[in-house]
């Protein structure tokens, strides 16, 4: 697609693969919409989270409560529950 083909930094391609998605008849014809699935791609560059950030500020609790449901309901004896239900 061509905002893959963008997001991997091959340019040419993407106006081709755009060109033929909408039947334009020039390569001046995508272009405004090119910039703008770039300007999209950009922005979800800058906006990437880490690991680090599920640990510091107002998510610490809330990661901190799903993590300790997720290992208690692990231990609590569910599996072996739905083993033998089945």
């Amino acid at each position: 697609s061509p905002r893959y083909l963008l997001s991997k930094g091959r340019d040419k391609e993407a106006r081709v693969a755009l060109k033929r998605l909408r039947g334009a008849d020039s390569l001046d014809q995508i272009d405004p919409e090119i910039r703008i699935i770039q300007a999209s791609i950009d922005e979800a560059n800058s906006q990437s989270a880490s690991f680090q950030d599920l640990l510091a500020g107002p998510v610490l609790k809330p990661t901190g409560i799903c993590l300790m449901l997720m290992f208690l309901q692990q231990f609590g004896g569910i599996n072996a529950v739905n083993f033998y239900c089945v």
